[in-house]
């Protein structure tokens, strides 16, 4: 079991001009290698939240924080409406399912 203090290794996975693909890194060297990058600033627990439950790191991972946070076709407050909107049941199945489950006895 790892401890507490030892930092995370996190393989690596895909193409990238610094990191070699199946080599292990820990999250400050992405953070760094990132920053130097790119002209965004991610933050160490941004990049933490990303490998959290991962068992490598992509390309896609890489990127700054804006080519995920905005929606180049909504707006931020369509982009609100839209999520504050959205039904958490995903099939139709799903849906079926919470219409019967409402119904008195």
């Amino acid at each position: 079991m790892r401890s507490k203090n030892n930092k995370k290794l996190v393989e690596f996975k895909g193409e990238h001009s610094i990191f070699e693909d199946g080599k292990f890194y820990t999250i400050s060297d992405y953070v760094k290698v990132c920053n130097e990058l790119n002209g965004d600033i991610i933050k160490y627990r941004t990049m933490k939240s990303r490998l959290y439950r991962t068992q490598y790191c992509t390309p896609k991972q890489l990127k700054p924080a804006c080519s995920f946070t905005k929606n180049s076709l909504l707006s931020d407050t369509e982009a609100q409406k839209c999520v504050a909107t959205r039904s958490n049941l995903e099939t139709n199945s799903e849906r079926i399912m919470a219409k019967w489950l409402r119904v008195k006895l």
